[in-house]
């Protein structure tokens, strides 16, 4: 049982849709070791000290979904309906951490993130003056792909 394998490996990068069941396996075994070793942090440190830890893994979390985000590009190898519910669920969860995204920037952003396949999509957003809600972008998009 690797229970500082968090120690030994700095920071592991973003999963993505491409990532092999290696690096997927590592990923899982470095965040249960994380998690393990917080546990036991703070279990055996002192109350005073334990604040301090507790808000510096609340910006490891925000780091690490960030960087998740940020990283995060439809392929095409998966379901588009799954690619915009993933980021949806990224965002929502910096929401719960207070870092607030708007739902207007998110669709902007994940039309960013699309192939070519979706310019049209692209333009229509950009040419009328109405903001998209996630379910617009999901409705425009899942219809885009049929085509």
């Amino acid at each position: 049982m690797d229970l500082d394998i968090c120690f030994r490996l700095y920071a592991l990068v973003a999963l993505i849709d491409e990532s092999n069941m290696d690096v997927r396996i590592l990923h899982e075994r470095w965040e249960r070791s994380n998690r393990l070793s917080l546990s036991f942090m703070l279990q055996h440190v002192p109350r005073a000290i334990r604040r301090h830890v507790t808000s510096n893994t609340v910006v490891i979390k925000v780091g690490a979904l960030v960087q998740k985000f940020t990283s995060m590009h439809y392929t095409g190898k998966r379901n588009i309906w799954e690619y915009i519910t993933a980021m949806h669920d990224i965002v929502g969860k910096l929401n719960d951490l207070k870092i607030t995204i708007l739902e207007t920037f998110l669709v902007h952003y994940i039309l960013q993130t699309l192939p070519t396949k979706y310019d049209l999509s692209k333009v229509s957003y950009n040419t009328y003056n109405d903001e998209w809600s996630m379910n617009a972008l999901i409705t425009k998009c899942v219809h885009m792909k049929k085509r």
